[in-house]
């Protein structure tokens, strides 16, 4: 009886196990366009107002402004630095955080799936942490850090940061040149 049972259990088993493989068996094929079909697309797209595209953020600039004084800073050309474009111009509020860094959280969190793991910032570093969701400006040189995505770099104004307490409102917006 035991044999009986052992064998009809088999037999169930090596029927369901090849509908089981053989499910969801879908073939997805990758397209990648071509350098030439990319550059053809920004070039088109450039030419009709109101269709730019957040990938051209090659050479950008933003400002942040607070009290009397301005920060300019270099953003990098990355897919990060484009979801931050998008949401500009903001008004955050920044605090100090360890005294070498001012934070400020973003309304929304920024997509990091192709970013790099960490970064190891030096003064003048703009970077996005992670796990806070917050822009983070250096004016002190901190080690590695897992989970600081870098931005860009500080071109003018970082020896303001400073001076300032924590609790201050900085709008941050493009700089058209």
């Amino acid at each position: 009886m035991i044999r009986k049972m052992a064998a009809l259990m088999l037999a169930g088993a090596l029927v369901l196990i090849p509908g089981a493989c053989s499910r969801n068996t879908r073939q997805v094929e990758v397209v990648t366009p071509s350098a030439s079909a990319v550059k053809e697309r920004a070039e088109t797209n450039a030419a009709v107002p109101g269709t730019e595209e957040a990938s051209l953020v090659t050479g950008y600039k933003i400002r942040l402004v607070f009290d009397t004084k301005e920060i300019v800073v270099a953003l990098e050309d990355t897919p990060v630095c484009e979801e931050l474009m998008a949401q500009l111009p903001l008004k955050l509020q920044f605090e100090d955080y360890a005294e070498i860094e001012k934070i400020g959280y973003l309304p929304q969190k920024l997509s990091v799936s192709d970013a790099p793991g960490g970064c190891d910032p030096s003064v003048g570093t703009m970077a996005y942490y992670v796990p806070w969701g917050n822009i983070v400006l250096f004016y002190g040189d901190r080690g590695y850090a897992d989970g600081l995505i870098p931005l860009g770099t500080v071109e003018s104004g970082v020896e303001a940061l400073s001076d300032l307490d924590s609790g201050f409102d900085v709008t941050i917006e493009t700089i058209n040149e």
